[in-house]
């Protein structure tokens, strides 16, 4: 047991103890309060290291709701003569969360599974508390840490003095809608979006192109598990087959071999990343978990010519591991090729000259490109668009040797961007301006056609 001592508007608090586990990666932690609000978070002189005070800059602060910073269970729901009513998340791998001063009983019991964005209860000031004010923590292995959100620390490290920060929340809970296809043809031109799956309770997609002309593209639905559906090599579109019944996939890859096998990749929190393979005939694999980090929130995946897999996976905190499926295979052990622990997201491609195209997005730092050589070596990370908007990241090859990036930038929609077979990029252009975009695919088919797939905000 770990006594945790927690300090209150100039007040100290009893201690609130909880069995903890060794810690792992740093969760993509998000502010605890609504999408889109601005609050300041303060600490003084004795507040204790790393406490934060959290106050919204608009509005009063009593009554506002207090939402799960990460997905994590309820290990304490309660009244604490210091801390009033509070509630206290286990995240796993020895990460927790603290929210105190609540207005009234929490609105979750001790046991209870909430996901990002859930309501705990409403900003009060119960307990040793002047104010109205939502006191947080980040707590490590039991032991209070600098909170970081959105991939980025608080900068509340010590109370030697009082200073205040300001912060704009990015919990808007899980974004979900229909999943509309655009298509570029070999001469470049755009034809009109179409809706490929008009569920609006999608909230990840994934596509890829076999040799035989054909498109796969997946969808998740939550709580219902994962959606598969091919188009032909001539353009007719089959129904839509659920081939996975677990309905915690959170992340969904998929990438076409040489052989004509399809590989799908699916991150399920707390268990892992699991791996099936479809094999030339149609028949799918039995599921396999590959990786059992269980905080991994994106997977990419690409293939070469000499029939290798490049799997990569994005642990907040941590940053992105490569791993490569050997043409016969077998898995080599996942090695950490960047460590930029505040990446968001990641997108690869595979090229017909053997390289793999890597894309991290960076928030407010925009989208960083890597090349692996044919040889295997890596080259150094290099920034090719600064736009600190940019939300989501995916990319796809030709068999032209050119490659194309697509980014989703807040409030605005969807801008391309090819490289050469040369290596120089074009200016981003903007191929869908629906501001409420939130996911793609891209996937170049073999007769060099380019197919967007965009899913659509409705929540």
């Amino acid at each position: 047991m770990t006594a945790l001592l927690i300090a209150t508007i100039g007040l100290a608090v009893p201690a609130i103890t909880t069995p903890v586990e060794a810690a792992g990666p740093r969760p993509f932690f998000q502010l605890p309060v609504a999408c889109g609000e601005t609050w300041r978070l303060s600490t003084y002189v004795g507040h204790d290291d790393y406490d934060i005070d959290m106050f919204p800059t608009e509005g009063t602060a009593s009554g506002r709701p207090i939402l799960a910073s990460y997905a994590g269970t309820v290990v304490s729901s309660s009244y604490d003569s210091g801390g009033g009513y509070y509630v206290k998340l286990s995240h796993g791998d020895g990460w927790q969360t603290l929210y105190l001063h609540m207005l009234e009983s929490p609105m979750v019991s001790v046991g209870d599974v909430v996901a990002i964005g859930d309501q705990l209860g409403k900003v009060g000031s119960t307990g040793s508390s002047s104010a109205p004010h939502l006191h947080y923590e980040q707590l490590r292995d039991g032991a209070k840490v600098e909170s970081w959100f959105n991939g980025e620390p608080s900068g509340i490290t010590h109370d030697d003095a009082n200073y205040s920060v300001y912060r704009t929340s990015h919990n808007c809970g899980t974004p979900h809608g229909p999943l509309w296809n655009r298509v570029r043809s070999s001469a470049g031109s755009w034809g009109v979006s179409s809706e490929l799956d008009g569920n609006r309770a999608l909230t990840g997609t994934a596509a890829a192109s076999l040799p035989n002309g054909t498109m796969h593209v997946l969808v998740i639905v939550p709580n219902s598990g994962i959606y598969h559906r091919v188009r032909s090599a001539t353009g007719t579109w089959g129904s839509s087959v659920r081939i996975d019944t677990s309905g915690y996939f959170t992340d969904v890859a998929a990438v076409g071999m040489p052989d004509g096998t399809l590989h799908m990749f699916g991150v399920i929190p707390d268990s892992g990343l699991w791996h099936r393979v479809r094999n030339t005939a149609g028949t799918w694999s039995s599921s396999t978990k590959i990786d059992t980090s269980p905080i991994i929130s994106d997977v990419a995946a690409a293939s070469l010519p000499d029939g290798t897999l490049q799997l990569f996976t994005l642990v907040p905190g941590w940053g992105v591991w490569h791993r490569v499926r050997s043409a016969a295979g077998a898995w080599n052990t996942p090695i950490r090729i960047d460590d930029n622990g505040s990446i968001s997201d990641v997108a690869a491609a595979g090229m017909p000259d053997g390289t793999t195209q890597l894309f991290t997005l960076v928030p407010r730092w925009g989208v960083w490109h890597r090349v692996r050589s044919a040889a295997g070596a890596w080259n150094t990370p290099t920034g090719i668009d600064p736009n600190g908007n940019i939300t989501a990241v995916s990319a796809g090859s030709l068999s032209d040797g050119t490659l194309h990036l697509n980014t989703t930038v807040y409030g605005s929609g969807v801008w391309h961007r090819i490289r050469s077979a040369t290596g120089a990029w074009n200016t981003p252009t903007g191929i869908d301006f629906n501001a409420r975009i939130f996911a793609t695919y891209t996937i170049g088919l073999p007769d060099k056609s380019l197919h967007v797939g965009v899913l659509v905000n409705t929540a």
